[in-house]
């Protein structure tokens, strides 16, 4: 941990300031960057600069990280049901991981079309987000699923769902519980991301396996740490797009 988070924290837990966003701004105000130069820098450092929209606390190095409520100073503060703060054709990549559920589908259709504005021409965007297609997969009857699947119903059950034996897996709690928790708003299954895409403006539309990309900027950018081997795959669903 940094010296400016261990300060943020302890700020926190003194009660000086009353939530984690304004403790990364009072110690910003004292040596840190502001988002406007942490725009500014990656802006001028940066001959191919690259956003992430929703980082969490997974900055990526050589990124401009960013997210609606940043846990780490080397985050931007972006609103993304807002027109995006950058003029058009700015990036050279847009990357995306388990954000855009977290908008209702026209919120979400917005934000495609204005990452499609600050991508430049040939610019990429890389969208992660859970695979509603692959979640109604585990209504299947039991004896049909496969090892992957039973392993998903059992750990969401048992990691997410109160008061229910992780020896009942029933996918009911588990479809429930990807839709109803942390916040999200809007699952795609691949034929609507797809048609969002293209709506937003995208061609050269291509569905990836979750570290996989045809462009070396955009290979192994995924948390795959948070689940056991091969779930944070199983539940996703990753494509590419091009801005003409």
């Amino acid at each position: 941990m940094s010296w400016r988070d261990t300060v943020r924290s302890r700020l926190t837990d003194l009660g000086l300031v009353d939530d984690v966003r304004t403790a990364r701004h009072w110690v910003r105000s004292r040596g840190g960057s502001t988002d406007r130069e942490l725009v500014t820098r990656h802006l001028a450092d940066e001959p191919d600069p690259r956003l992430q929209l929703g980082c969490g606390t997974r900055p990526l190095a050589g990124w401009l990280n960013s997210d609606f409520s940043p846990r780490t100073l080397e985050a931007v503060r972006i609103d993304a049901t807002k027109p995006l703060p950058f003029p058009d054709d700015t990036f050279a990549h847009v990357y995306s991981e388990h954000m855009i559920e977290h908008l209702d589908h026209v919120a979400g259709e917005r934000l495609l079309a204005e990452i499609r504005r600050v991508l430049r021409p040939g610019g990429r965007l890389r969208v992660s987000t859970p695979d509603l297609g692959r979640l109604l997969g585990l209504f299947r009857p039991a004896e049909e699923r496969s090892d992957d699947e039973r392993r998903y119903i059992e750990l969401i059950i048992d990691r997410h769902v109160a008061g229910v034996d992780p020896d009942v897996a029933n996918p009911v709690y588990v479809l429930n519980n990807n839709v109803r928790d942390w916040g999200h708003r809007f699952l795609y299954d691949a034929p609507t991301l797809r048609s969002a895409l293209q709506r937003a403006g995208f061609d050269h539309i291509e569905q990836f396996e979750l570290q996989d990309s045809n462009d070396p900027a955009l290979r192994g950018l995924a948390n795959d740490a948070r689940m056991p081997a091969g779930l944070v795959a199983f539940e996703t669903m990753t494509f590419e797009a091009v801005a003409p």
